[in-house]
């Protein structure tokens, strides 16, 4: 079995464990509900709302069994384009904002489809919400070489070797939406820590609506793009799963394809449906060495 569907499995089985949601902070909206998923869950997702947020460690499982098969795939889609095989190589990813960690196991994916490909690595994954705990305890003793840090991303690196792929996966929406006031400074810093690189990649992986200005995924990756295009040192590349129309105007005709290999999901409780097919924009930059620019 995968990487990832044990890990499904473990959250299946906790979550099965009864009378998790006694104590609900939500307003009991998922009382007499099957799952988390349309009266918790969707409702954080929701346009309108910008106050509620991820705030019960069933509602975490429930996201994690909900979307995870499809966040690992596009993750994995990205390194399929962009690393070439054999790579002979250990690469450092670092994941800001990262939440329960989906993009490691498109990390795992990739390696256990492309066996080789000669590719070792360490995953370290930022994030200060403590609701995702519980995975990265599974995560930390199941997987090797991975490690979540409560901390700044920026100010670790101040003192630390800095990795060679940074992934923002899903990030940038949640941030726009419910941390608007520091998303310029965040989006500053970033584009300064890529450049500072002697080489590297940065993946980010998002939701491909909500419009253009600093307040969605699209607008801060507009706003990035403004930076990296000036930058010769950096190639750039977009594109999307979804071609939505304004999606089509933003990145062009360039539709990106799932990964080659699928992992085949397991059965969820409770009414579950998982979403397994990719449907996210990717904006990825590949910094070069001085040397090669």
């Amino acid at each position: 079995m995968s990487a990832l569907n044990d890990f499904i499995a473990y959250c299946i089985s906790e979550y099965r464990c009864p009378g998790r949601c006694t104590s609900c902070k939500n307003d009991k909206r998922c009382n007499n509900a099957q799952n988390c998923y349309m009266p918790c869950i969707k409702h954080i997702h929701d346009v309108n709302n910008s106050s509620s947020h991820y705030n019960c460690e069933n509602m975490a499982l429930c996201y994690i069994l909900k979307h995870f098969y499809r966040f690992s795939a596009e993750i994995e889609a990205a390194l399929e384009r962009h690393i070439k095989i054999p790579l002979n190589r250990q690469l450092h990813f670092a994941s800001i904002g990262c939440g329960p960690a989906s993009e490691l196991f498109g990390i795992t994916n990739f390696l256990e489809h492309h066996p080789n490909s000669n590719l070792s690595f360490t995953y370290k994954g930022f994030d200060n919400s403590t609701i995702w705990k519980q995975a990265w305890e599974y995560i930390s003793t199941n997987i090797a070489n991975t490690e979540f840090i409560a901390s700044d991303f920026f100010e670790y690196y101040n003192e630390h070797s800095k990795p060679n792929v940074v992934i923002v996966n899903y990030m940038l929406s949640d941030m726009s939406k419910f941390h608007h006031e520091g998303i310029h400074e965040f989006l500053d810093k970033l584009y300064m820590f890529i450049d500072s690189m002697e080489y590297g990649m940065l993946i980010i992986n998002d939701i491909t609506y909500y419009g253009r200005d600093e307040h969605t995924a699209n607008g801060c990756i507009a706003y990035l793009h403004r930076k990296f295009a000036q930058n010769k040192a950096c190639r750039f590349y977009y594109g999307s799963f979804n071609q939505v129309s304004f999606t089509k105007r933003f990145f062009g005709n360039n539709q990106l394809s799932p990964p080659s290999s699928k992992i085949a999901s397991i059965n969820m409780p409770l009414g579950i449906s998982p979403f397994t097919d990719c449907n996210s924009l990717q904006y990825i930059i590949i910094k070069h060495s001085s040397q090669e620019s």
